[in-house]
């Protein structure tokens, strides 16, 4: 038996698929490959499949002993040796409890390949989690490493992630103070005056909202890496962000992203403007 995954979501949520899978396959003893990542169409509320390369670098699994390549398997699976083929997420067919028993319900399944699609809504968090540095693939990584000389150049920066887009606006049922980045930045108290690096989907950013970022010298990727923004997806742009996130001497956010609560849970602080 083989377990098949396919993260799913926004970036960070992504990753807590697979630290938890990781963490789970280790302890259980389940042989695991990893086929797909998501990116997010347009509308920012939808997401397609691409193979997991297409986002993640998994150098980081090579030395687990359970880790498959899915290029060993693809041309094996099929309707009917695979359970969940068509990759539906698993909260459809695992009842939500312990990971002891959420194994024993795994393998009670009668097949060879096993898709789990969102893994980390099962997964029970008060279990042990591996330390995991989850590695983006060489495209992004190149983008991030050319950034960041030409940004910051080895000086300390602090780091704001301002999620305004409407899915979350709507999802989370936000307030236009939520929106507004200049009520958001006059509740942030920065221990040192560094300069701050703004993480946010800037090219929607309202006229008002651009305003507050030039009047307040905010640094963005996108003066730096516009040619490269072409052809890069909201994913790829977060997972930037992300790299930035975790260099950066402070991290503020909002705590209904999963982005904001990954890197403050990173770094072990609790910084919230909402």
């Amino acid at each position: 038996m083989i377990l098949v995954i396919d993260t799913f979501g926004g970036l960070c949520n992504q990753m807590m698929d697979i630290k938890s899978i990781v963490s789970f396959v280790d302890k259980y003893k389940f042989n695991f490959s990893f086929r797909f990542a998501n990116f997010r169409n347009f509308d920012l509320s939808s997401w397609y499949n691409v193979n997991f390369n297409e986002l993640f670098d998994d150098n980081f699994l090579i030395d687990n002993i359970n880790y498959i390549k899915f290029d060993e398997i693809s041309e094996k699976i099929n309707n009917i040796n695979t359970f969940n083929f068509e990759s539906r997420c698993v909260t459809n067919f695992f009842n939500k409890t312990t990971n002891n028993d959420l194994s024993n319900q795994i393998k009670e399944i009668n097949k060879d390949y096993i898709i789990i699609k969102q893994f980390w809504c099962l997964f029970d968090w008060s279990d042990n989690i591996k330390n995991i540095n989850i590695l983006p693939n060489k495209k992004i990584k190149d983008i991030y490493d050319k950034y960041i000389n030409l940004t910051f150049q080895n000086n300390k920066y602090n780091f704001i992630h301002f999620r305004f887009e409407n899915d979350f606006k709507n999802y989370f049922n936000l307030s236009d103070d939520d929106l507004n980045l200049e009520l958001v930045y006059n509740k942030i108290s920065f221990k040192n005056n560094y300069p701050i690096y703004l993480a946010t989907y800037y090219n929607l950013l309202s006229t008002k909202n651009k305003e507050i970022c030039k009047k307040n010298n905010f640094i963005n990727k996108y003066e730096f890496i516009n040619s490269e923004y072409e052809s890069i997806n909201y994913e790829e742009c977060a997972f930037i962000d992300y790299l930035i996130g975790l260099n950066a001497e402070e991290v503020y956010g909002h705590n209904k992203s999963s982005f904001s609560t990954t890197l403050n849970t990173i770094k072990k602080t609790n910084n919230y403007y909402n």
